[in-house]
């Protein structure tokens, strides 16, 4: 995170606009090692956007946004860029521009607080491609295959696997995937990360998983009824085990065709009121298939 975000964050909270209705923090041990998490809830109606969605999911929870760091500042700054992200999108995503009227999603978007464009765009194509290989392994275009993590940096308590996912699109950057399955519960849950830093992959694929590992946990306890957001059904369907013999046949079975560079639908920065806080930028790629938008329970995209 950028050493500039409590400069452009400094006037964040007390703008008159209020961003944020709240950011809350709580400190965490993840597999064994210590983490902050911040989630933060956008304010509506706001004076830049009058119509926020009021979030729904039964599983993950209503904010907006979230940033998981060892140091509490960097959560924060990591939960406000990303609901800076947010925010752009909401104001956009009915417009034709942007690959909107291609891809009617968050994917390949990124805020970073900077003058220039730098992180954004280096950030926004590293998650572009993140969301372009899930789709591709679920398409049959990508190799995968389980790895030795005994080198990562991190040291954690639990018995995680992890996969590295090879696709050309991924020529300076690194996919891991990361499984772990919890007997007591009988949760399956997992997590995923393309960076540009191996160590940084590792990481952010654990610290997702564990996220996707506690909510599915205290929903169990709750004995929630089906979720009903798509996403959500997916999430829930995979930490079963009709949904882990799923995922061993999609590992496991051949590459169907060759696995090619995308085309761009769109490149380039997405502009408005929260420019000023954060540069926001989108990376939108041709995708293999809609059917991480139509798709059945039993497609992995969540």
């Amino acid at each position: 995170m950028s050493l500039l975000a409590p400069f452009f964050f400094r006037n964040l909270e007390h703008h008159s606009s209020k961003v944020f209705e709240k950011i809350h923090v709580s400190q965490e041990e993840i597999f064994g090692a210590r983490f902050y998490h911040a989630s933060a809830k956008l304010n509506s109606p706001g004076a830049f956007l009058q119509d926020v969605p009021i979030l729904k999911n039964e599983v993950y929870g209503n904010f907006h946004s979230s940033g998981s760091s060892a140091k509490k500042p960097i959560a924060v700054y990591k939960a406000i860029s990303e609901g800076l992200e947010r925010l752009a999108y909401y104001q956009c995503v009915n417009s034709n521009n942007y690959g909107f009227d291609v891809d009617p999603t968050t994917n390949g978007m990124a805020a970073f607080p900077e003058f220039f464009y730098l992180n954004s765009k280096k950030n926004a194509k590293s998650e572009a491609a993140e969301r372009f290989v899930l789709i591709a392994l679920n398409e049959g275009s990508v190799d995968i295959r389980r790895i030795d993590s005994s080198g990562i940096k991190l040291k954690l308590e639990k018995d995680i696997d992890f996969y590295m996912v090879e696709h050309p699109i991924l020529s300076a950057s690194t996919f891991i995937l990361s499984h772990y399955y919890d007997q007591e519960e009988a949760i399956h849950c997992y997590g995923f990360c393309n960076s540009h830093s191996l160590d940084a992959a590792f990481e952010r694929s654990i610290v997702e998983l564990y996220r996707n590992w506690t909510v599915l946990r205290a929903r169990k306890k709750r004995h929630d009824n089906a979720p009903e957001s798509i996403w959500e059904k997916r999430l829930v369907f995979f930490s079963t085990q009709s949904g882990w013999n799923t995922f061993k046949k999609l590992v496991s079975k051949p590459r169907m065709s060759r696995p090619d560079i995308p085309k761009i639908n769109f490149n380039g920065p997405v502009i408005g009121p929260w420019t000023k806080w954060a540069k926001v930028w989108r990376h939108s790629y041709k995708l293999p298939s809609k059917r991480y938008l139509t798709g059945d329970e039993d497609y992995f995209f969540f």
